[in-house]
């Protein structure tokens, strides 16, 4: 299988909220774009342009035929702010520490729900959620969100074919992430500095092709893991995380109708939580893997569903 590697670049046009775990009313963010969130995104636009409602069947179909990597901010798109833990002073970003990088980058805004009756403030209902800010806190510059796509030269999604044409329409104008009725996660695809690539990814990776289905993404020493790496053996120092959350699926539940038990069934984004059995337990992205002394001075990974990575071993 032959695959081609694509420059993603999009501009951050409103404030981008991608779901990570709740501290208190705080709902935080996670300060990139995951694979997983392009490739909804991909999905919801392919299935309508087709008239279709199968959003479950493209969706498993454009897996197949592509990966699609994590996304990072930039102020400049030639330097996008990649995470990586530093010694004695913990994660970075670029070359800023997490605190000034947060300073810079993450806002959040606050809300709560009236109660007509009162006229007031709803019991429990303040929450406060944590945003990507489009444009930096330090002198106002433009955000920008960089990543690529490896898409099969012979793509095609339930007998559509796929090339990067296509693809890059459908993401010329997206919205990602949580809160989208709000007018949150919205992004244009800037074309100027969107294409194919031929040099390094992030201006240190690169995808070999292999016997594998995919293409291998090969981690110089020293480097940081771009995405989420699943454990497996590995050896890195960084932080782990439980990738955990809801899928698409079907909901059984069953109410009180009066005298009678209704079943209801609800299918769809989010009606299914993942199971134990499916969480995936990962080194968090900006983790530095542990390589021996005096063996190769490369790290191998395979990339697995919405970019997660996997040590190849």
């Amino acid at each position: 299988m032959t695959w081609e590697v694509y420059r993603l670049v999009f501009r951050l046009e409103t404030p981008l909220h991608v779901g990570r775990r709740g501290w208190g009313i705080i709902q935080r963010t996670r300060p990139y774009l995951m694979g997983k969130n392009l490739w909804a995104a991909t999905t919801a636009r392919l299935t309508r342009w087709w008239d279709s409602e199968d959003y479950e069947a493209v969706g498993n179909a454009l897996k197949q035929v592509s990966v699609f990597t994590y996304c990072y901010p930039a102020v400049d798109p030639e330097e996008p702010f990649l995470p990586h833990y530093r010694e004695k002073i913990g994660l970075c970003y670029g070359d800023l520490t997490a605190v000034e990088f947060e300073y810079c980058f993450i806002g959040s805004y606050a809300s709560t729900a009236i109660d007509p009756v009162a006229q007031a403030a709803e019991d429990a209902s303040l929450h406060e959620i944590e945003v990507l800010l489009p444009h930096a806190r330090d002198g106002g510059k433009q955000v920008y969100l960089c990543g690529y796509v490896l898409l099969h030269e012979e793509a095609a999604v339930l007998g559509h074919p796929i090339n990067s044409d296509a693809l890059f329409a459908c993401l010329d104008d997206v919205q990602v992430g949580g809160e989208r009725g709000y007018g949150y996660g919205r992004l244009s695809l800037q074309r100027d500095c969107s294409g194919p690539v031929d040099g390094p990814l992030f201006g240190r990776y690169r995808f070999e092709e292999t016997n594998d289905a995919k293409p291998t993404l090969i981690v110089p020493y020293q480097n940081p893991l771009p995405a989420h790496t699943l454990l497996d053996g590995l050896q890195a120092a960084g932080d782990i995380e439980p990738l955990t959350g809801r899928e698409w699926g079907i909901l059984e539940s069953q109410r009180q109708g009066g005298e009678k038990r209704e079943e209801e069934k609800r299918e769809g984004a989010g009606q299914r939580l993942v199971q134990p059995g499916e969480i995936k337990v990962c080194y968090a992205p900006g983790s530095v893997p542990l390589i021996e002394p005096g063996s190769e001075e490369t790290f191998a990974l395979l990339p697995e569903q919405y970019g997660v990575m996997q040590q190849l071993c």
